[in-house]
C-alpha cells in the first residue's frame, strides 16, 4: 500500500538521523575511551534503529489479511476475520481507515499537509472496498471509500475529496 507521507517529512527526517550519527560519529572519535562506549555506541544504536524504522515502515494488504510493519522489525498480522470494528477517522491532517480487533491498524486514505494533499489511488480504494465488505461497519465505510474513488476518477483533486471535506 503507498505510504501517503510527505516526500518533505521523510527526506528531513533521513537527513535529521544521518547528521545525528555524523554528529556522534565525530563526538566518539574525541572522547575519552569510557564515554565512548558508554553514550556514544547507545546513541548510534538508537538512531540507526530509527533510520531502519524509518525506511522500513511499509503497510501492505494479503488475501484475508493486512500486515503493517512500523516500530518494529517483525511485522505485525491483523487477520481480517479477526476484525470487530471498521470505520473512517477523520483527524486534522486526513483521514484514515481504522481496523481494530485485539490490535488496531490504520490505513492512510488522504493526508493533508500545508503544502499538499494527497490520497490513495482509486485501484487501491477499490481493493480496499473489496476488503471491508462484509465486515462489522464495513459497508458504510465502502460507500465512502467508492465516493472517493469515483471522484477521483472524474479527475476530482484530493483536496476536494469526499474523505478531505469532513
Amino acid at each position: 500500500m503507498p505510504s501517503l507521507r510527505p516526500r518533505l517529512q521523510v527526506v528531513s527526517e533521513g537527513f535529521a538521523l544521518v547528521v545525528g550519527l555524523v554528529v556522534f560519529t565525530i563526538i566518539g572519535l574525541w572522547a575519552e575511551p569510557a564515554l565512548r562506549w558508554g553514550l556514544v555506541l547507545p546513541v548510534h544504536l538508537v538512531l540507526v534503529y530509527l533510520l531502519v524504522v524509518l525506511v522500513g515502515d511499509r503497510t501492505w494488504v494479503t488475501t484475508g489479511a493486512v500486515v503493517r510493519r512500523r516500530w518494529t522489525l517483525v511485522p505485525t498480522t491483523l487477520p481480517l476475520a479477526d476484525v470487530t470494528s471498521v470505520e473512517v477517522a477523520h483527524r486534522g491532517t486526513g483521514a484514515d481507515l481504522v481496523l481494530r480487533a485485539s490490535k488496531t491498524v490504520r490505513l492512510p486514505l488522504v493526508v493533508t499537509t500545508l503544502f499538499d494533499t494527497r490520497s490513495q489511488s482509486p485501484q487501491m480504494l477499490r481493493r480496499l472496498v473489496d476488503m471491508v465488505a462484509g465486515l462489522p461497519g464495513g459497508d458504510e465505510v465502502a460507500r465512502g471509500l467508492k465516493a472517493q474513488a469515483a471522484h477521483l476518477e472524474r479527475g476530482g483533486t484530493a483536496q476536494t475529496s469526499p474523505l478531505a471535506s469532513r
